[in-house]
Parts: C-alpha cells; structure tokens; sequence
C-alpha cells in the first residue's frame, strides 16, 4: 500500500499492518505548532481491485489550551480627565478571563504589570476551569499622556502564557 498527503508539512502519517492485506491503521500526528486551522488530503493507493484509492480528508485546527476574553488581548480604559469631578467616582477597573477548553486544569501561576500603578489582581471564577484577572488603574499613582503598557499573565501550561495591552488617555 502507498501513501501520500497534500499537508505533509504539517502533519506525519504512518501506516501501520495489523493484519496483512486485511486490516491497517493509519497513525496521524500533527506536525505545526503554529495556531489556526489547515486542511488537506491523504492519498492510499491499495491493491484492491474495487476500491484502488482511498482518499481522507484532514481537517485540524490548532488552538491554545485555553480561551482568552477580550479576543483582542487587548484592554481600554478609554479617555479618563483626571480635572472632571467624575474622576472620583471612577472605577478604573476592567476583567480579562482565561478559560480552559482542554480540560486539564487550568492555573495561573503569575501575573506582572509592567508599570506599578497597574494593578492585576487573580480571581477564581471556578478553580481548574475559569479565572479572571481584574486590572485596576491606581488613581493616585496614574501618569498623564497616553497609554501603552502591558501585563503578563503565565499559566500551568508550558509555552502558554498571555499578554495583554493596556491603553488609554489620561489628562
């Protein structure tokens, strides 16, 4: 039996007898590590008279361990006036959550701010499975002019860790 695929760059196959000229198993691993979906073809030419060809369709789509709301990975707290009597009475805060699609158990491990007046703040929504990360300007400590920072949050899972921006106009 021959075997061949459209995607071999992105997946490995190996054909494997478990009994001959009757039963085989096709062994499928992915390949990419990169995110986002592909699809394609794997060809078996057998010796079967009614049946020469096999085609299989592949579909795979890649995605992290976990899902990240906003999708943006990006957070806005808009344009705050520090001057305005309603400045006081602002509640600089905003929630970014992780949620486990695997269901392995979820954790998150770290999170860092890269500025002092951000505060980030892990809160369990449902321990293993959803957590939200409460971002939170300090009023007292906030710098005028545009901004562009970021927070890092790391998780259980290796290689999978978040960043997000955080943006906004002070005055």
């Amino acid at each position: 039996m021959e075997i061949s695929s459209t995607i071999d760059d992105k997946i490995k196959y190996e054909l494997k007898t478990k009994k001959k000229d009757k039963n085989y198993c096709l062994e499928v691993t992915n390949r990419s590590t990169d995110r986002g979906s592909f699809s394609g073809k794997i060809m078996l030419k057998t010796n079967n008279q009614k049946k020469p060809f096999i085609n299989l369709v592949v579909y795979c789509r890649l995605e992290k361990q976990f899902r990240i709301w906003p999708t943006s990975q990006s957070i806005s707290f808009g344009f705050i006036d520090t001057s305005s009597e309603w400045f006081k009475l602002m509640d600089l805060k905003k929630n970014v959550v992780l949620t486990d699609i695997r269901g392995k158990g979820l954790s998150i491990r770290e999170v860092k701010t890269s500025k002092d007046w951000i505060r980030a703040e892990i809160k369990t929504i449902k321990k293993d499975v959803r957590y939200a990360i409460e971002v939170t300007l300090k009023k007292d400590s906030l710098p005028k002019g545009d901004l562009d920072e970021k927070i890092e949050i790391l998780t259980n899972y290796k290689k999978e860790y978040v960043i997000f921006k955080v943006k906004g106009k002070v005055r």
